[in-house]
């Protein structure tokens, strides 16, 4: 981990705790400015940075200061548009009877002490799936635009301009992540709960246990899929502080440890100790090292959020998947997978209608010109396989998965040095 890159989770956590940041040293503000971004934290960073330099504690070109300064301002009254829409949107839902229980954003927002500066790029709503059609259509009235899928998917993404991305679970993961990384037991138990906003709206949110199981495993999905941020992190262990309390900790530590992901959790709260300010007895007794968290915190870096710093990282989850099938599962990995992903044969033959006029647009303005478009779509299904320019595993989207550069086998390395597996 770079002296930068400490700086910067440094002045992030002052800025998600409202702390008096002490610097002992210069700092490289435009470094700190470029990981910040690179991390999805910068707004929460700057309030730290923006009361350093009120009080005279940190030089910054003053011109810098103010783009900066407007730059925020302007993302934060963006960022109060959009929870104004989403909350229309959620309670258009609810008044046509369609529960919505909020799985994220503002619900962690409100652990932050500006709760305003967290900002994420989407809001994941968990409905019933017997409910998914009829909220597409309500949420299509309100002005949203329905993303086509090119495969079956655990949510439904619309879009808005103000809103932004709002995905429709009905179920909390992707199947095969359900399936083999979780076996299953991520499974909620308790009764939703209603939590009032920094903006004083009441929403449906998960019970407390369920909410910190989710988050955990959210943390850990990332980080095992290409790669996780700071701030998703930092959500877990403001999650753990706030509700130390109320939380069931046998329930949590029990499951941790069944899944083998006890170790990165006992590390990543380390990391809240030794790097994010939390006082040991914010958070739950654990036993970490430092090696690791600087590896962890190094992956971090490295990948920036979501792990896109690196495009190396693409076909990591799918190395990672075929070693943790055997724990859980039994037989052929690849047979698994292949009768997993047979419904997306059926995708590719007969397409959602936007992506059919998005592929063949000659189609979008009459209706006959539909079924040529999906004859033109078997034409080349079929002409693909014929000529062997394309196999079925390239249209379910199935690959072996390969150790095929270092930074998957470093990643591997961190993952089997957590136990992970």
């Amino acid at each position: 981990m770079s002296q930068a890159f400490d700086d910067t989770i440094y002045l992030f956590a002052c800025g998600a705790r409202g702390y008096e940041p002490v610097l002992t040293h210069d700092i490289d503000v435009v470094k700190i400015f470029n990981l910040a971004v690179s991390q999805g934290i910068w707004q929460t960073t700057f309030m730290a940075i923006k009361n350093l330099y009120k009080q005279g504690r940190l030089a910054i070109d003053e011109k810098t200061f103010v783009q900066w300064n407007n730059e925020v301002a302007v993302n934060l009254i963006h960022v109060t548009q959009k929870n104004r829409a989403v909350s229309r949107a959620m309670q258009a839902l609810e008044q046509n009877g369609i529960q919505c229980c909020l799985l994220k954003g503002e619900i962690l927002a409100t652990l932050y002490y500006h709760p305003i500066s967290r900002v994420s790029n989407d809001t994941d709503l968990l409905i019933e799936k017997k409910l998914i059609k009829k909220a597409v259509h309500i949420l299509k009235q309100c002005g949203f635009e329905v993303i086509p899928e090119e495969k079956p998917s655990y949510h439904v993404c619309c879009n808005h301009p103000q809103a932004g991305l709002i995905e429709l679970h009905h179920r909390l993961y992707d199947e095969i992540f359900e399936d083999v990384w979780f076996d299953k037991m991520s499974l909620n138990r308790e009764a939703y709960r209603q939590l009032k906003t920094s903006q004083g709206n009441y929403i449906t949110t998960l019970g407390i246990n369920d909410g910190l199981i989710f988050v955990t495993l959210h943390l850990i999905k990332h980080f095992l899929y290409e790669g996780v941020g700071i701030r998703q992190l930092m959500d877990v262990l403001l999650y753990m502080s706030y509700y130390k309390d109320e939380i069931d900790w046998g329930r949590y530590d029990n499951l941790l440890a069944y899944l083998k992901y006890d170790k990165f959790i006992r590390n990543a709260i380390g990391i809240g100790v030794k790097y994010l300010g939390f006082a040991e007895a914010e958070l739950p007794q654990s036993q970490y090292d430092n090696v690791i968290m600087q590896k962890i915190l190094l992956d971090m870096e490295n990948g920036g959020l979501y792990g896109k710093n690196e495009v190396e990282r693409k076909e990591f989850y799918k190395v990672y998947t075929e070693e943790r099938f055997k724990r859980f599962k039994q037989g052929s990995y690849k047979n698994y997978m292949y009768e997993r992903m047979k419904p997306q044969v059926f995708k590719a033959l007969f397409p959602a209608r936007g992506r059919l006029l998005i592929n063949y647009p000659y189609a979008r303005n009459n209706q006959l010109l539909l079924l040529v478009a999906w004859l033109h779509r078997l034409l080349n299904f079929f002409w693909g396989l014929f000529n062997k320019e394309k196999a079925i595993k390239e249209y379910i989207g199935y690959q072996s998965p390969v150790l095929s550069n270092e930074v998957i086998k470093k990643r591997m390395d961190i993952i089997r040095e957590l136990d992970m597996v």
